[in-house]
C-alpha cells in the first residue's frame, strides 16, 4: 500500500478548536470547526471562497450514526450564516468547510461535488442525510469529461481525508462482490488499495445447531461487518441488556427481518458493528462475548485465539 501524508494544523493551537486538514500535492482544504466557531472561521480566507460543505450532529434515533447535511455555495461564510439562523438545523454541531488552496473550483464543480458526496454518503449507509431532495446521478452539473475526472480525483482524496479528521459518511460498505466482477475499478467508493474486498478477508462465523442459527462476519479496520443473508435468534433472553435497543434499531430499519420459513431473523444487507460483542449480542439475543462465539472460519479457533496468534506470528516474523 502507498503511504499517505496528511497535514493537521491548529490555527489556535488547541486540538478542540478551528483546524485544518490537507493532504500533501492536493489542492483541497479541510476546514473543521465547531459550530460555536462559526465567527472564527468569517475571519479566515476560505470563508469567501466556494466549496461544498457538510453539517454534522448527532443522531438520537440512533447513537452510532450522525446525521448531517451536505450543501454547496459560491461564499463559504454566506451559506453557513444563513443555516446558523435556520430552525431546522438545531441537529448541526460540527461543521467540514471543503475548499480549493488554488481557488479554481467553479459552481459546476461544486454542484458536481456536492452530488457524489450526498450519493455516496446515501449509498453508504453511515450517516442519516437531513438533505430533502436527494440529487441522482442524473442532476449532477454537466462537465467535461476532464473536468469531472478532476473531481473525482478531487473526490478520492476526501474519501481518505475525511474519515481520518471525523466523518466515516463517504466511508464505502465493504464490497462483498467477487474481486473478478469489478475488473480494473478504482472509483473513489472502491479503492481496492484502501478498502480491501471481502473475499480478501478472514471470515469468521456463528453456528447454533439446536436453533438453526448461523451467521457470517469478516472484520475490516475498526468495523466487524455481519454479511447479508446471516440468520439471527428471533427471541430474546429476559436478562439480555448490551445492545438490545441496537437489535430494536436494525429491525426498526428493515435490516434485519423475519425469515419466512425458520422462524428466525435474517440480515437483508451486510451490517457493520463497532465490535465482535455488538454483533454477537443482536444475533444471540442475549448478552454474548465476540471474542469466544465467533470461530475463524478455517482453522476453527475463537476470534480472540485467532487474533492473538496473529500477532505472535508478527512478532516472530524477520
Amino acid at each position: 500500500m502507498n503511504g499517505r501524508s496528511i497535514r493537521i494544523f491548529l490555527p489556535e493551537g488547541s486540538p478542540v478548536q478551528l483546524f485544518t486538514a490537507e493532504i500533501v500535492n492536493w489542492t483541497g482544504r479541510v476546514t473543521i470547526f465547531p459550530r460555536a466557531e462559526l465567527s472564527k472561521f468569517k475571519g479566515r480566507p476560505e470563508a469567501q471562497q466556494p466549496g461544498v460543505y457538510i453539517l454534522i450532529g448527532e443522531n438520537p434515533e440512533h447513537p452510532e450514526q450522525d446525521v448531517v447535511y451536505i450543501g454547496e455555495t459560491e461564499v463559504l461564510i454566506d451559506r453557513l450564516k444563513y443555516h446558523n439562523g435556520s430552525e431546522d438545523k438545531d441537529f448541526w454541531q460540527a461543521t467540514f468547510a471543503i475548499s480549493s488552496k488554488d481557488a479554481n473550483l467553479t459552481k459546476a464543480h461544486i454542484r458536481y461535488l456536492e452530488a457524489r458526496m450526498i450519493e455516496l454518503v446515501s449509498q453508504s449507509g453511515r450517516a442519516k442525510l437531513k438533505n430533502g431532495t436527494l440529487i441522482s446521478s442524473g442532476q449532477k452539473s454537466p462537465l467535461p469529461e476532464a473536468d469531472q475526472a478532476d473531481m473525482e480525483y478531487f473526490l478520492g482524496q476526501l474519501a481518505l481525508i475525511l474519515p481520518v479528521v471525523g466523518f466515516q459518511g463517504l466511508r464505502p460498505k465493504i464490497n462483498t462482490r467477487p474481486t473478478s466482477s469489478l475488473g480494473n475499478q478504482t472509483t473513489p467508493d472502491h479503492d481496492p488499495e484502501i478498502y480491501p474486498d471481502s473475499d480478501q478477508l478472514p471470515r469468521f462465523e456463528i453456528k447454533m445447531d439446536q436453533t438453526g442459527v448461523k451467521a457470517t462476519a469478516v472484520e475490516s479496520a475498526d468495523e466487524f461487518v455481519v454479511l447479508a443473508g446471516s440468520t439471527a435468534r428471533k427471541d430474546a433472553q429476559p436478562s439480555w441488556g448490551n445492545y438490545r435497543q441496537l437489535r430494536a434499531q436494525l429491525e426498526s430499519e428493515g435490516k434485519v427481518v423475519p425469515h419466512a420459513d425458520s422462524g428466525l431473523l435474517i440480515f437483508q444487507e451486510d451490517v457493520p458493528f463497532r465490535s465482535p460483542s455488538a454483533a454477537a449480542s443482536v444475533i444471540l439475543a442475549r448478552n454474548a462475548n465476540g471474542r469466544t462465539r465467533w470461530v475463524h472460519a478455517e482453522t476453527g479457533k475463537g476470534y480472540g485465539d485467532f487474533k492473538q496468534q496473529q500477532l505472535e506470528a508478527d512478532h516472530q516474523s524477520p
